[in-house]
């Protein structure tokens, strides 16, 4: 390693890089209130102040990554590496992840942040989606050791069998978001699972820091498989849990939701049998009805058609009657024939016998010139 001398000095940039080697493995923790806080294309700056104190420490941080909004006066715990810019020369933090400190702090930051994705539609309604009924492969965000996982398994003991699939991951601490988000990205990706479930039992408002994250909260948004939140207790409302498709009020309930007992699924079974026959009987019922209704209208037309028949008929015989030879006779004509033969006219007339057929009776004649 070189050593500067008098006679051998550094130059500014050298010294700088050899500042920064120095600081670059001693990342810090440190604990103050945001002051100065301004925002430039995407970039944090601002000033972390001893409560209490003049002391300052100028802080840079990128938006995207913190997942958590900031304003002045905030109480946080900074979490970051200490450097000196090349150019510049100015000693400051990167911060990597930041953790509002204080009650106050705390639901301000929460406030913020929901505000911020209300206004970008993430907490919306209508982008929820139910979850699948019966699903066959889930995937779970977790750590195997959470004793949240633990009630979650040990109630799907008693359900129908389906293929859990878990991506182990640390619930708490300054990984816990990087991991949350590489995780649902990771399950998006993976074909066949129909939902994925994030899972944590109860703590501390800061052991549940990572499910108040901005970054947890989009990548919840953006999953293409619906995504069911069981974090901490019931009382216990999350980012996560506003995002999430369905939120169960914890890591058991989420079990319960995910697949019913055998017993619900028979009686689901049966009430959906019932529905089946219910919606049967009425279509019966109303194809009763129809055919009823068409047979009385088929018998009332064939009523109709035999009461025109029947007056058509009777029409026609009053006519057949009334052109009837006897009616005619009696109207004072007469038929004559000879030898059997009709006479139309005085020319076929011969000298034999006529008859003449009156409407009472018949007359024999001869004729004459």
């Amino acid at each position: 390693m070189f050593v500067p001398t008098e006679e051998q000095p550094l130059s500014v940039s050298a010294c700088v890089q050899a500042l920064n080697e120095l600081l670059k493995p001693i990342p810090l923790w440190v604990e103050g209130e945001i002051t100065a806080l301004s925002e430039s294309r995407g970039f944090l700056f601002f000033s972390l102040k001893e409560v209490g104190s003049d002391a300052t420490l100028p802080c840079f941080a990128v938006v995207q990554a913190l997942g958590v909004p900031l304003e002045d006066g905030m109480v946080v715990r900074l979490y970051g590496t200490p450097g000196i810019h090349q150019k510049s020369g100015r000693f400051s933090v990167t911060v990597r992840r930041v953790v509002p400190q204080g009650q106050g702090t705390i639901n301000r930051a929460f406030q913020l942040l929901e505000a911020k994705l209300t206004k970008d539609g993430i907490i919306d309604p209508a982008r929820k989606r139910p979850l699948p009924h019966l699903p066959q492969r889930i995937g779970v965000v977790s750590s195997r050791d959470a004793a949240g996982y633990g009630d979650f398994l040990r109630i799907l003991e008693n359900r129908i069998g389906l293929k859990v699939v878990l991506v182990h991951v640390a619930v708490q601490g300054k990984d816990a978001e990087r991991e949350i988000v590489r995780a649902l990205d990771l399950l998006n990706e993976q074909a066949g699972i129909e939902l994925i479930a994030v899972l944590r039992g109860g703590g501390s408002q800061d052991d549940l820091h990572a499910f108040n994250s901005e970054l947890v909260a989009r990548a919840i948004a953006r999953s293409k498989a619906p995504v069911l939140v069981g974090v901490g207790h019931e009382k216990d409302v999350t980012i996560a849990d506003l995002v999430a498709d369905v939120r169960a009020a914890t890591p058991s309930n989420a079990a319960q939701l995910v697949m019913p007992l055998g017993s619900e699924i028979t009686q689901e079974v049966v009430q959906r049998l019932k529905t089946v026959e219910q919606r049967l009987l009425r279509e019966l019922s109303g194809t009763r009805e129809r055919v009823q209704y068409r047979v009385e209208r088929l018998e009332r037309a064939v009523q109709d058609r035999l009461v025109r028949v029947r007056q058509e008929v009777l029409h026609r015989l009053q006519t057949l009657e009334a052109i009837q030879p006897e009616h005619t006779l009696r109207r004072g004509y007469a038929i004559v024939r000879q030898s059997g033969v009709v006479l139309r006219s005085t020319s076929q007339a011969t000298s034999e016998q006529i008859q003449i057929t009156l409407a009472d009776g018949v007359l024999n004649a001869t004729p004459s010139d």
